[in-house]
C-alpha cells in the first residue's frame, strides 16, 4: 500500500478537487469495495474500449508501484503528486513558450512551432497532424496546458 503524510496531500487540494477525486475514486471502483486494484482498473479500461491484454498491460503499469490496491487515503496521495507534477510542467513549458515568444503577445505562430519542435522533438508528420488540429497562432498558456496533460 502506497503511504505518505496524509496532511501533506489534504494541503495541497481544495475541496472541490478532493470531491471530484472522491467521484473518480468511486467510478473506478468496479466492485465497490473501498479499494482501487488492477481488476477495477482492468475493468475500467475494458469498459473504455481497450483490449483486454491492453487493459491487463496498462493495469500492471500503474500499480508497478503499488503493492495490491489503494484506498482512497492512497488514491489522494498519488493524484495529488499527479497535479502537482502536472502543474509544474505547464508553469515549465509556460516560461519556454513566451520564451519563444518575439512579439511579446502571448501566442506563437505555426511556423515558430515548427522550428523548434522539428526535427529535435517531432517529425514533421508527427508536427503535421498536430498543426491540423491548431489554429494560426497558438496561446501561450493553452498550449502549455494542452502539453503538460499529455
Amino acid at each position: 500500500m502506497l503511504r505518505r503524510n496524509n496532511s501533506n496531500v489534504l494541503a495541497s487540494l481544495d475541496q472541490k478537487q478532493i470531491a471530484e477525486l472522491k467521484e473518480a475514486f468511486s467510478f473506478i471502483d468496479q466492485n465497490s469495495d473501498g479499494f482501487v486494484d488492477k481488476a477495477d482498473l482492468q475493468q475500467l479500461l475494458i469498459s473504455l474500449g481497450r483490449s483486454s491484454n491492453t487493459a491487463q498491460v496498462e493495469a500492471d503499469a500503474m500499480f508497478a508501484n503499488v503493492q495490491n490496491e489503494l484506498n482512497f487515503t492512497a488514491f489522494l496521495s498519488m493524484m495529488a503528486d499527479k497535479i502537482q507534477e502536472s502543474e509544474q510542467n505547464e508553469g515549465e513549458l509556460l516560461k519556454a513558450c513566451e520564451a519563444l515568444d518575439e512579439t511579446y503577445t502571448g501566442k506563437l505562430g505555426i511556423d515558430t512551432l515548427r522550428s523548434h519542435l522539428v526535427p529535435q522533438l517531432l517529425i514533421e508528420a508527427e508536427f503535421e497532424t498536430i498543426a491540423k488540429t491548431l489554429p494560426t497562432t497558438v496561446d501561450c498558456h493553452e498550449l502549455a496546458q494542452i502539453l503538460a496533460n499529455q
